[in-house]
């Protein structure tokens, strides 16, 4: 999930994972896996999701960094046809 993110702060480009304090840092692994454009969007989205006063995660504002974060719902159903399932918050 984090490769894929990290398109969102490249320009689209997915920066290649390392898993060695001595692995060459930010590599471009994917180039373009999203526009610059849908790429800047969706990282002013989740900017918002925590800098909006109305945001759904303004609590974890921090005074002086710029923080992006991503919530959502977690549906949990017994079957398709489930029709009394309850939501989970997820932050």
């Amino acid at each position: 999930m984090a490769s894929v993110y990290s398109a969102f702060s490249n320009n689209g480009n997915m920066i290649k994972p390392i898993l060695l304090a001595s692995e060459e840092k930010s590599q471009i692994w994917k180039k373009s896996v999203f526009t610059e454009d849908a790429a800047n969007t969706i990282k002013d989205d989740l900017i918002q999701t925590i800098e909006n006063p109305n945001g759904n995660a303004k609590d974890m504002k921090v005074q002086g960094v710029t923080i992006a974060g991503k919530t959502g719902t977690a549906e949990l159903k017994t079957s398709n046809e489930d029709t009394k399932s309850r939501n989970i918050r997820l932050v």
